[in-house]
């Protein structure tokens, strides 16, 4: 599989659609093949749980579906990807529900509700001509098979997530983008486990390309030996997406103790296949993945020019 590398834009940290369609050059000077957005659809308030129809609309701060094709052209122009978030989980604020029904029912996959997710892939990978989803199971899954049974979670029917994302994506006419190609699915799992067991579950029985471990991140707070070895260790696997940010943690750069400079030598000296960009890492930011990025910092080209030179170089070397 060769190297991939995905730059992720979260839209609350911009001033809509627009300003996003104007950073995409700085995102191609990376050597970004794909752009990952975080949710657009309309955040739910307490007096209303996002419905399925809110998955196929833009919230109105960012823009419209017109902005949003302008995106995706503009971004195509030049040769990047766009993925979206597609949220399983099932304690996001964009859960999903219709007449109280959720993903994991007591005894069986809620096909119907399965069928009506594949109606929403197909509406952005059909008539607005994204390449594929970033996926969130629940991390209720996450947790069971990390060994983590504090709660009295059922296996049986967190399991059917997985099923969930086999009957979207592979049963009974699987969705494929505009021009006939399978979707690119990289998924993000909570995995707890010494050796990425729930890692290596997700890759066996769902049909992504990249999995991406958001409690890796943690193994910084046992040093940076702890990391470097849990790292080596990860990026053997070839399905493995190295991400070391959060939108609602801090900076790993805070967390490291390490210069801008020594991040990206952590991440691009990896012998990962695919690396996970936050907003902002190209610049130092210091503030939180879902903050306004200083536009100062990108006049700046210091950290910025370098992470360029480096993820290139990356992205040709061979394993």
């Amino acid at each position: 599989m060769a190297r991939t590398l995905v730059y992720r834009m979260w839209p609350f940290a911009w001033g809509g659609l627009d300003e996003m369609t104007e950073h995409l050059t700085r995102v191609k000077e990376l050597a970004a093949d794909y752009v990952c957005l975080g949710p657009l659809a309309p955040l739910p308030t307490y007096d209303h749980i996002c419905e399925l129809t809110d998955l196929m609309v833009i919230d109105r701060r960012f823009g419209t579906l017109q902005d949003f094709d302008d995106f995706v052209a503009t971004a195509h122009r030049l040769g990047i990807k766009v993925l979206m978030e597609l949220c399983l989980d099932s304690v996001s604020p964009y859960r999903p529900y219709e007449n109280a029904l959720d993903w994991l029912p007591d005894d069986k996959l809620n096909y119907r509700l399965a069928r009506k997710f594949k109606k929403i892939v197909n509406f952005w990978l059909r008539e607005h001509s994204i390449d594929g989803f970033n996926l969130r199971p629940s991390r209720s899954l996450d947790e069971y098979l990390s060994g983590n049974k504090s709660r009295s979670y059922d296996f049986p029917a967190n399991i059917q997530v997985t099923e969930a994302i086999n009957a979207i994506f592979v049963r009974h006419c699987p969705p494929k983008t505009r021009s006939g190609k399978h979707p690119f699915l990289m998924l993000e799992c909570l995995d707890q486990t010494p050796s990425g067991d729930i890692m290596g579950y997700y890759y066996c029985y769902t049909p992504v390309d990249f999995i991406m471990n958001v409690a890796f991140k943690d193994a910084i707070d046992g040093g940076l030996g702890a990391f470097q070895a849990k790292l080596d260790a990860m990026a053997q696997k070839p399905y493995f997406m190295l991400d070391v940010e959060s939108p609602d943690s801090e900076r790993f750069t805070t967390r490291s103790g390490l210069t801008a400079t020594g991040v990206a030598e952590v991440m691009f000296e990896s012998q990962a296949q695919g690396i996970c960009l936050y907003q902002g890492q190209e610049v130092a930011a210091t503030e939180s993945t879902r903050s306004a990025l200083p536009p100062e910092k990108y006049s700046y080209r210091g950290v910025y020019s370098m992470y360029c030179l480096v993820a290139s170089s990356w992205k040709h070397r061979q394993r």
